[in-house]
């Protein structure tokens, strides 16, 4: 069971962020239901009910983050929405203390659109510069406890427990 802490994420227009991206790259578009901004993956090193005690104990910074501009993480292949809101980095922070785990060198807020498989870098560069104009949604502040599974198809989320 792959177990990660996330928060809902909402693309004002994620229609219109296919439609200039597709031309760009090509991948699989996530579907507009399973958007969310992890926060900290557990994969199974945890069962459900510890997560859940022990995220009941901290007292995280929860509030909305505005989502502004479309980048890639180039050794991974993916491309997300981005934002830099200082209480994802600190929520992130503290969990990872809460679960006694190392947090990433570099921990950037996102939410995952799609994992591509090729880029032509020139028309990304393009768009990803007029998408920077924008506020493109928000991450909303409610956590939830989610499980991802693996499929042929991609991977499936369902929401254990909302906190």
């Amino acid at each position: 069971m792959r177990l990660f802490l996330a928060q809902a994420a909402t693309l004002y227009d994620y229609p219109g962020i296919q439609a200039a991206f597709t031309p760009c790259m090509q991948g699989r578009w996530r579907p507009e239901s399973s958007l969310h901004a992890t926060l900290l993956f557990l994969g199974d090193r945890f069962p459900p009910e510890r997560v859940i005690d022990l995220v009941r104990r901290c007292d995280l910074p929860m509030a909305d983050a505005y989502i502004k501009g479309i980048e890639r993480f180039s050794h991974n292949r993916i491309l997300y929405a981005a934002s830099e809101h200082p209480t994802l980095v600190e929520g992130h922070r503290m969990l990872s203390s809460a679960f006694e785990m190392q947090p990433h060198g570099h921990y950037i807020p996102h939410v995952t659109l799609m994992r591509y498989k090729k880029i032509e870098t020139a028309c990304f560069e393009k768009e990803k510069t007029t998408a920077e104009a924008v506020i493109a949604g928000k991450i909303e502040g409610g956590l939830k406890l989610m499980r991802s599974t693996l499929t042929p198809a991609g991977a499936v989320y369902d929401t254990l427990y909302a906190f």
